[in-house]
């Protein structure tokens, strides 16, 4: 099976390809543009096509990929939100990559379908699979097999492997982009919960992942890495680099780096509660005898005994102030205006508790604890309110997961300072 490939002859707006591709964007007003692609560093052409209320951008690295592109009418098709996915109204058609939920090769699908992989197969009829018609929709016609031309030209950066399975719904009579997200939903969710039962085996769509906005690291002297003189433990570790392999499910890297805060609940709780507890004993009024003052002991101490959702909350914030600083916080927060804006205001998207900038009597280490929790409530609680608070659930594909990326930045952020915080001399 092929694996996608960015090589080809370069080329830009005086090229023959390129100027053909113009006139065609040009004719039929869809936008596109000439850029640099910042990994190869080359010339590419942008072309955006609809995708539901927005438009996704499909980057023609080379003279290959634009005369792909131009052997079929590419102004017919649309992208379908959230997948790898298009559909034309036109053609009738709509399709979608697919792929193994369990980390397969896709040729595993063709494999499990036809008996024949991708590589052995003499003729692609022979990797196909048609599902038999149903009586109450009786034109449909849905199959599982290698992918169109179309596909292939359109996502060309968006799949791994360009030969991977799609599965194709054809004469769907589908007049817009919500009709055809819906079509495409249902009949996957049947025809693939449907191989699970028969076969054991999970196949999903493929999920469209935008860019990330994090930078890596691409200088041109490579760190100076020291040896390392700080034990980090094992445990809160794995929970790190568990959520740091969790970059496709936010869902899942968010309560991973809240695990591997909440390892740390015990010792900053208990170490800020016995801080309460000498403060008040070496008291010179403190009276043994009084109800009151060892009412008071009991008071410092009743979160540690008390089961529920405030405790929790405050132990939360107990790890965050023995392990952040204030100001590198604040730092943090607003390092850019659209970051700011995320936090201070619910109209981001995200349904969140807004940071309160502006009140120079906050405590922000409490702020984004509060914001945290209520996340990590609306995540594990998927009952219709889902942080107890007249707050929904988030579910792992929702339009809202998708504007997580600031929240899961600051979650990393505080993941990140308390096992530093936490980490005891390395001795070997």
């Amino acid at each position: 099976m092929e694996k996608r490939s960015f090589r080809g002859k370069s080329f830009g707006p005086d090229h023959p390809a390129g100027k053909k591709l113009e006139e065609r964007c040009d004719k039929s007003g869809i936008k596109w543009r000439w850029d640099k692609d910042i990994v190869s560093v080359r010339r590419v052409a942008k072309v955006g096509l609809p995708c539901g209320s927005e438009v996704r951008e499909v980057c023609l690295l080379c003279e290959e990929h634009v005369d792909k592109l131009l052997e079929f009418r590419f102004e017919d098709w649309s992208f379908i939100e959230n997948y790898w996915a298009i559909f034309s109204t036109q053609v009738g058609r709509i399709e979608a990559y697919v792929k193994p939920l369990e980390g397969h090769d896709p040729d595993w699908i063709y494999l499990i379908l036809s008996g024949r992989s991708s590589e052995v197969a003499e003729d692609e009829t022979e990797l196909v699979l048609t599902l038999s018609q149903s009586a109450d929709n009786k034109d449909l016609k849905v199959s599982i097999g290698p992918p169109s031309e179309e596909l292939q030209s359109l996502c060309l950066q968006g799949v791994e492997w360009l030969e991977a399975p799609s599965i194709k719904i054809e004469k769907a009579h589908v007049s817009n982009h919500t009709e055809a997200l819906s079509m495409l939903e249902d009949v996957s969710n049947a025809v693939f919960f449907e191989m699970d039962l028969m076969i054991n085996f999970p196949v999903g769509l493929t999920r469209f992942e935008p860019p990330s906005k994090l930078w890596y690291y691409m200088g041109e002297v490579a760190p100076e890495l020291r040896v390392p003189d700080r034990n980090y433990g094992t445990k809160p570790m794995e929970l790190y680099w568990y959520a740091r392999t969790a970059g496709p499910m936010p869902l899942l890297q968010f309560l991973s780096y809240y695990q591997c805060i909440e390892f740390y609940f015990p010792k900053y709780w208990m170490q800020e509660t016995c801080s309460k507890i000498r403060d008040i004993l070496k008291e010179p009024e403190f009276e043994i005898e009084e109800d009151s003052d060892v009412g008071r002991l009991v008071e410092a101490m009743s979160p540690i005994t008390k089961h529920g959702n405030r405790s929790e909350e405050a132990q939360l914030k107990s790890v965050f102030r023995a392990c952040l600083d204030q100001n590198d916080l604040k730092t943090f927060l607003a390092c850019s205006m659209e970051r700011k804006k995320h936090f201070s205001r619910q109209s981001s998207g995200v349904q969140a508790h807004s940071i309160p900038f502006n009140d120079s009597k906050a405590d922000l280490r409490n702020e984004i604890a509060t914001r945290l929790y209520r996340l990590r409530c609306r995540i594990v609680h998927s009952k219709d309110e889902g942080g107890g608070r007249d707050e929904p659930p988030l579910f792992p594909y929702s339009p809202e997961s998708r504007l997580l990326g600031p929240d899961i930045e600051l979650i990393q952020y505080a993941a990140r300072k308390v096992l530093i915080a936490a980490s005891h001399r390395l001795v070997i």
